[in-house]
């Protein structure tokens, strides 16, 4: 291999071509692996099964077999037979090689993978760790495959997210990008790295230059793999989800239904095609349509009850969603159930525990329950502040409702201090016209007016009622109009 290819099929063609001592089942083994990366799982397990039929059993491909048939189980969702089958790839080639072999290192990425979607996080980060000591031992240096190195990196940066240790994450995401040159430009795992970038920029808010990212990983993956391939899916609903939070609902739907549809004709993992569930849910109840969100919420929950272990995040995530469509519906009673069916779970990152407390806040604030309404407000708070970047869209939606909820109670002051720092966050983050915005202008702008601030009320409600106009919000327009003429008539007393 004397020149870098230069496109995928060029990349796999030299792979298929440049087998271990040119044989048949080297190159059957590759072929079955470039048809997995194309999504054409059916004809790609012939070829294995070919192989386990025709190999002696204690012939040293059989690992690798075994591995890949793995491979091809945990992307169609049966995740514990992926890990048998990792399993006893791990046990076919420890009868050929040493412990430290790079050959170790694909099949414990994979056995890694497959505890992660498990929910076993601390067992894939040790396999993750596991795999790159090998893949960086000194015997393995010269040979290493830097594609797997990279793909471990971007594995331990997607664990280090899970937990919300953002300086670790980049570290490694960083890492796996700096390997990437030896790769053709439309490499699929170039593209896992560009959605992780993407990833850790939405965390911090900066949701423009994550969208860039994920249309790069996107245009990567629509010039490399078949056009039905779950990650085309994936990386659609990320790029949904960017949108969303732009506040842009009519474009992330597109993106949502779009993916969906990938997602039923390739007949996707059931956990992505809940994530897409989730995702329209969630436009859905943006919009106010409260019973169509419940349907997709409802739908997303019993695929995660049904295909995850029990007390798995992503459960108490669905639980969350269900129990604030039924807030929203007024069946109150209903809702806080399914609020404390998700707080039970026990292995939740403490920013989704936040969030689920601002839900439960927002429930007993309608029940005028303030004082525990307040308790839960705090404990988002909380949990959010130390967890997630200070200028967070999440910190400033509980501000915001600490802000209304210590009005409620009277105290002007705190609302005051929590609605300041709400509007400041939304203002950094947000664009100028969107819709949380002028709320914010509008909330502020009562605040300010109940504590003698007239002049600066006034100004808040003129850029409310500005953006409420040009963006055809007519119902917060009005709102703003009346809570307008009500700050004049007070100011001119």
């Amino acid at each position: 291999m004397c020149c870098k290819p230069n496109g995928l099929l060029d990349y796999y063609r030299e792979q298929l071509t440049y087998t271990k001592d040119n044989e048949s089942h080297s190159g059957l083994l590759a072929l079955g692996g470039f048809l997995s990366e194309m999504a054409d799982y059916k004809r790609a397990e012939h070829y294995y099964q070919m192989l386990l039929n025709e190999l002696p059993f204690d012939h040293h491909d059989v690992c690798f077999v075994h591995s890949n048939l793995g491979y091809l189980h945990a992307t169609q969702g049966y995740v514990e037979t992926a890990v048998e089958c990792y399993q006893r790839a791990l046990n076919s080639l420890e009868d050929h090689v040493p412990w430290d072999h790079r050959n170790f290192a694909p099949i414990l990425n994979n056995l890694g993978s497959a505890y992660l979607e498990l929910n076993r996080t601390d067992e894939a980060l040790a396999i993750y760790e596991r795999a790159l000591n090998i893949n960086q031992s000194p015997r393995n240096i010269e040979s290493t495959d830097s594609r797997m190195t990279a793909t471990l990196y971007n594995n331990l940066g997607t664990i280090y997210l899970q937990r919300e240790d953002y300086v670790r994450a980049v570290n490694n995401f960083m890492a796996a990008t700096a390997l990437e040159n030896v790769l053709p430009s439309n490499h699929p795992t170039l593209a896992i790295s560009y959605n992780n970038l993407a990833e850790i920029l939405k965390e911090g808010a900066q949701f423009e230059k994550a969208l860039q990212f994920h249309t790069i990983a996107l245009n990567i993956l629509r010039s490399s793999i078949l056009p039905d391939h779950p990650d085309i899916a994936t990386t659609l609903n990320n790029i949904g989800s960017i949108h969303f939070h732009m506040d842009d609902r009519a474009k992330a739907l597109t993106f949502y239904e779009e993916a969906l549809s990938i997602q039923m004709r390739s007949k996707a993992k059931d956990v992505d095609l809940a994530s897409t569930f989730s995702n329209i849910g969630s436009v859905f109840m943006a919009n106010g349509d409260a019973s169509s969100a419940l349907t997709h919420h409802q739908k997303a929950l019993a695929i995660y009850r049904r295909s995850l272990p029990s007390q798995h995040i992503f459960e108490a995530t669905a639980l969350s969603n269900v129990g604030d469509t039924l807030k929203m519906m007024g069946r109150y009673v209903e809702a806080l159930d399914y609020f404390d069916q998700a707080l039970s779970i026990q292995c939740l990152p403490n920013h989704v525990r936040g969030l689920i407390y601002n839900n439960v806040a927002g429930l007993y604030r309608t029940l005028q329950q303030i004082e525990k309404a307040l308790k839960h407000y705090l404990l988002a708070f909380e949990l959010l502040s130390e967890h997630l970047a200070s200028d967070h869209p999440d910190v400033a939606k509980v501000c915001t409702n600490l802000s209304t909820i210590y009005s409620d109670m009277n105290d002007e002051e705190h609302a005051l201090d929590y609605g300041k720092r709400a509007h400041v966050i939304l203002s950094a983050t947000l664009s100028p016209n969107h819709y949380d915005l002028a709320v914010s202008h509008n909330n502020l702008a009562m605040i300010l007016a109940r504590n003698g601030q007239f002049r600066r009320a006034i100004e808040h409600i003129r850029q409310a009622v500005r953006i409420a106009w040009t963006q055809n919000h007519f119902k917060l327009f009005l709102v703003s109009q009346l809570n307008r003429l009500t700050i004049l008539e007070e100011f001119s007393l």
